[in-house]
């Protein structure tokens, strides 16, 4: 199995006349961008707006954060089995990333998940996580601090330190948390998957290979498990 992920990093992110990754700069049409978001019938409303590091600005009600990136060769697609994707594997063949930028997918006002909606991560309404003042402790931590800066002592997160186009979206009201989740996810990845185009054909500047192949026979064979968790 060998994987070549191909690096085309983000220096700047600009509002422009086009939608186009050159010598590190990430242009984008935000009218063109925004219009299928718009065209979605789970949206009523939405906005992009762009956040560097140093900005004055903090980033709210934050519901998913994605690196942009599509598979150039090879089977499947990124960011399998999410709203109906492929469930194939993605670990073969080629990937372009935009590197050093993220898409932030946020709620708008009364949309704010930690608030208003009552949608909260597992980890925070999980029955088997010490007392019930364990569990509203928990809960308080995620409605208060969901957030990220982008300057000052509290930009301390990894995506304080990252390009970020941000999506605020706002949803039908009829819509209920389990439908909400879902049509936010299938929107967002229909945004990164148009921002990650940009790189598919193009000469990537770096690429990194990760091969399963047998490269010095002298060496033992080992096995690495790895458990992610993320709320």
């Amino acid at each position: 199995m060998r994987l070549e992920l191909s690096n085309f990093p983000v220096k700047d992110i600009v509002f422009g006349t086009e939608t186009a990754w050159k010598n590190g700069v990430l242009e984008l049409d935000r009218d063109r961008l925004l219009a299928p978001v718009l065209a979605e019938p789970s949206v009523d409303d939405a906005t992009l707006e762009i956040a560097k590091p140093g900005d004055s600005v903090r980033i709210i009600n934050h519901f998913e954060i994605m690196e942009p990136r599509i598979k150039v060769s090879g089977p499947g697609m990124v960011y399998p089995g999410r709203a109906g994707r492929s469930v194939d594997t993605v670990g073969q063949g080629r990937t372009h990333r935009l590197g050093d930028m993220a898409l932030i997918v946020s709620y708008d006002g009364a949309d704010e998940p930690g608030h208003v909606s009552g949608w909260v991560p597992e980890w925070v309404r999980s029955q088997n996580g010490g007392t019930e003042e364990n569990r509203q402790d928990r809960r308080k931590v995620w409605t208060d601090h969901h957030f990220i800066d982008m300057s000052g002592p509290g930009a301390i997160l990894p995506n304080s330190l990252t390009n970020n186009l941000c999506l605020s979206l706002k949803l039908k009201d009829h819509f209920d948390i389990q439908n909400r989740a879902s049509a936010s996810y299938e929107v967002a990845l229909k945004l990164q998957d148009t921002l990650a185009e940009t790189v598919r054909d193009l000469e990537p500047p770096e690429t990194e290979v990760f091969d399963l192949g047998v490269v010095d026979p002298s060496l033992p064979g080992m096995v690495f498990v790895c458990l992610l968790s993320s709320p």
